[in-house]
C-alpha cells in the first residue's frame, strides 16, 4: 500500500524518537507526533511509531479539541502552542489512525488495524465536503487497510 509521510528535522527526530511521552510533555503538536511516527515507520521501528501515532491521536481527541471559532481562540490563549484548527485536527487524527492501522497490519495485529481504519473512516461520512481537504487517494487507502484487516481476520 501507499503511505503519506511528513518531513521533519533529523536532529529533532534523533532526540525525541526514544521517548514518545516527551512529545506531549514538551508541548509538541499532533502534527509533530505524526511526523515522528512516520519517520520511525520508515526506519522499521514499528512499536515506537505506534506510540507516536497514539500520541497524535490523543492530542486530536475531539473531547479536548474546541468545536467552534470562539473556543479555538480561547484554547489558543490557554495553550499558546495550539494553533491547529478543528478541521486540521480532524485531518491529523485521520492520518494518524490510518498510519497506525498500516503499522498494525505489518505487525499482523489485524483487530487493531481494522479498528483504526474504521475509526478513521467514521470521521468522514460518504461525500463529506470536508473530505476534499484530504490528499487524493487517502480515503481509498483507508478503505483498503480496513479490507485487508477484515480479510485477515476472516481467515484466522
Amino acid at each position: 500500500g501507499e503511505f503519506f509521510f511528513f518531513e521533519i528535522e533529523s536532529d529533532r527526530y534523533a532526540t525525541m524518537a526514544s521517548s514518545p511521552t516527551a512529545v506531549i510533555n514538551a508541548g509538541e503538536t499532533a502534527l509533530s507526533s505524526l511526523a515522528l511516527g512516520d519517520s520511525l515507520f520508515i526506519d522499521g521501528n514499528y512499536n515506537a511509531a505506534i506510540e507516536f501515532y497514539t500520541s497524535a491521536i490523543c492530542l486530536t481527541d475531539d473531547r479536548h479539541v474546541p468545536s467552534d471559532t470562539a473556543a479555538v481562540a480561547n484554547s489558543s490563549r490557554a495553550n499558546p502552542n495550539s494553533t491547529t484548527s478543528v478541521s486540521e485536527n480532524k485531518i491529523i487524527r485521520f492520518r494518524s489512525l490510518t498510519h497506525r492501522s498500516e503499522t498494525y497490519l505489518i505487525l499482523s495485529l489485524h483487530t487493531h488495524a481494522y479498528r483504526d481504519a474504521k475509526s478513521a473512516l467514521d470521521l468522514y461520512v460518504p461525500h463529506d465536503v470536508e473530505s476534499r481537504r484530504l490528499r487524493r487517494g487517502e480515503l481509498a487507502l483507508c478503505h483498503d487497510r480496513a479490507a485487508r484487516a477484515a480479510l485477515a481476520l476472516s481467515r484466522s
